[in-house]
């Protein structure tokens, strides 16, 4: 059958939703006899006809774009709904830093979410679903509070004087987010590499209602 270059078909593409005029050129989306160059899944949000790159976004394209953005923001909201649980956690157990490790909070929060949730699962205490996912996460947000009830006109006086830094450091993951996806958004498709792989361990984590997960290649 035809392929486009980096090895991807076009009815595969055509498959995932994108429109039969389009092909892919090393990941990124490209309308047949375009010139220029390809447009990313982000330029495509705001490109609705012909553009000065030479790429045509059409209605297809653009819903994928809408649904990559939807994620970044879903994934953004998630990550900070973490780090904030854990923060009192971190402020607790880093109290010599400067900063309370604030800075360690979203990693230290996902850090307990994903060990709590292997641990219980594994152990059979609940499934891997996500439910489960939630119940750890009210967990980890009723530690906290425990913590903030000891701790509450100091952690007030912390957020009162460093403001500046926290949200210097809420810049600066936001920030690093936006580009990490926009700069994969040039080459979203799963078909080179280790990538397929990968993909097994997911699929075989999230169809597994117990941990450890199945065998993917069973």
């Amino acid at each position: 059958g035809r392929r486009c270059r980096g090895g991807v078909e076009v009815e595969a593409a055509r498959r995932r939703g994108r429109p039969s005029g389009s092909v892919t050129d090393g990941g990124l989306l490209r309308p047949v006899g375009a010139s220029g160059p390809a447009l990313s899944l982000i330029e495509q949000l705001f490109q609705q006809g012909p553009g000065t790159h030479g790429g045509l976004a059409t209605e297809s394209e653009r819903r994928v774009s809408f649904d990559v953005m939807r994620e970044f923001i879903v994934w953004w909201v998630g990550i900070e709904a973490v780090g904030l649980a854990a923060f009192p956690l971190t402020y607790a157990f880093f109290g010599r830093l400067p900063d309370r490790g604030f800075a360690f909070c979203k990693v230290v929060g996902l850090l307990l979410l994903g060990y709590g949730l292997w641990a219980g699962s594994v152990a059979g205490l609940f499934p891997n679903s996500r439910g489960s996912v939630i119940l750890m996460l009210f967990l980890i947000a009723g530690l906290s509070l425990a913590v903030v009830g000891r701790r509450r006109r100091e952690m007030a006086g912390f957020l009162r004087s460093g403001w500046r830094y926290v949200a210097l450091v809420e810049a600066m993951f936001l920030v690093v987010l936006a580009a990490a996806v926009y700069i994969r958004s040039f080459a979203p498709d799963i078909v080179w590499g280790e990538k397929p792989f990968e993909l097994a361990f997911l699929n075989a984590v999230n169809r597994s209602e117990f941990l450890p997960p199945e065998d993917p290649w069973l």
